[in-house]
């Protein structure tokens, strides 16, 4: 199954607004896209996908597609490193707070602008596990 292009950038633009806004007003903020994420891999089914595919004009199928596996690993990478940012600021590590923050609004940004960062990775994993078991035989 896939996830209209469109939608996960909605997704990307809510995490990196919530995150900046976090950053500059109040870090309570990152509450918000950490419960999205905790949603969203509890449930199968993001918040802001699914309001978002009322804004959608054109039919679902007319929009290029992004793989929902790994949207969904994507999304796990980002609510661990939200929660870690949340954590590290409530006790008081806030140089850890903001670099992972900050890594979620590069990563983010930088899917938006083409390159996925969490696809990379999964990649590499996928990879790394097929010739691990290609060498077991």
């Amino acid at each position: 199954m896939s996830i209209p292009k469109p939608l996960v950038q909605l997704n990307q633009f809510f995490i990196i607004i919530t995150v900046l806004l976090a950053l500059l007003a109040a870090k309570w903020l990152l509450l918000l896209p950490f419960l999205v994420g905790v949603v969203t891999l509890a449930t199968k089914r993001n918040p802001i996908i699914m309001a978002g595919k009322k804004l959608l004009k054109k039919p679902i199928s007319s929009y290029q597609m992004e793989d929902r596996d790994q949207q969904f690993f994507n999304q796990w990478i980002a609510t661990i490193c939200i929660g870690i940012a949340f954590i590290s600021f409530l006790l008081g590590y806030t140089f850890v707070g903001y670099v992972f923050s900050i890594m979620v609004i590069l990563a983010a940004g930088v899917a938006l602008m083409g390159y996925c960062i969490g696809c990379t990775i999964r990649y590499r994993y996928m990879m790394w596990k097929y010739k691990r078991k290609k060498h077991a035989v």
